[in-house]
């Protein structure tokens, strides 16, 4: 029994296979997102440990340099 639709199944897999890739592709960008978010929040939490250790070097050094 044949049915009469609209479209052949050629036109439908083809259908389906750009549906896929465009939702390959958005979760790509929505990863690459989400991994430049927690790139950006790595980077904050290095500079706050650069700046502390930058000041207690410049604490350790004011205080060598004292003549007790």
């Amino acid at each position: 029994m044949a049915e009469n639709t609209r479209f052949t199944a050629e036109q439908v897999i083809a259908v389906l296979k750009e549906t896929d890739a465009e939702r390959y592709e958005s979760q790509k960008k929505l990863s690459d997102a989400q991994r430049l978010v927690m790139l950006e929040e790595e980077n904050l939490r290095l500079r706050l440990i650069v700046a502390d250790l930058t000041l207690r070097n410049e604490a350790l050094k004011n205080l060598a340099s004292k003549k007790w």
